[in-house]
């Protein structure tokens, strides 16, 4: 160990011997499909969320096959069941209620959806024309100075 007098905090402190070694030269990266820090950083945050993503994909898809298998069960025990008391088709499917209502939120969804949008253009509509108005609204043609050297 060694100790430095720093400038900055004027004091003494104490430096490890590997820091005081001369630095070796390192290249710069000239190849430009290698990312940067920052691009890594992004590309491997990205890269967990859709990780995570397509695991929960994976784990919603297996619930659905298995509500499937399920299902294709319940529609065999019913078929080996006798006429009288087995329930028809129609009967297994879900309630008309409970379609009803999942239609009427997906509506409502595309609806606020569209709202958004709508909300949004109107934006940069108003942003756009703010901007004309502030650099270009005022003249009539645009100014050109012609000057030349004799």
């Amino acid at each position: 160990m060694t100790f430095a007098y720093c400038h900055m905090c004027a004091a003494f402190v104490i430096v490890a011997d590997a820091c005081l070694q001369p630095e070796e030269r390192v290249d710069d990266i000239d190849d430009a499909s290698t990312y940067s820090l920052e691009e890594q950083r992004q590309r491997s945050a990205l890269d967990a969320r859709q990780q995570l993503a397509d695991a929960r994909k994976a784990a919603v898809r297996a619930d659905l096959a298995e509500l499937r298998r399920e299902f294709k069960q319940w529609i065999g025990l019913n078929q080996g069941l006798p006429r009288q008391v087995a329930l028809s088709h129609a009967e297994l499917l879900l309630d008309e209620r409970i379609r009803a209502e999942q239609r009427r939120k997906a509506e409502e969804s595309l609806q606020t959806a569209l709202k958004e949008m709508e909300w949004d253009a109107e934006k940069c509509r108003l942003g756009r024309s703010k901007l004309f108005d502030k650099f270009k609204g005022d003249m009539e043609h645009d100014r050109v100075a012609v000057r030349g050297f004799r």
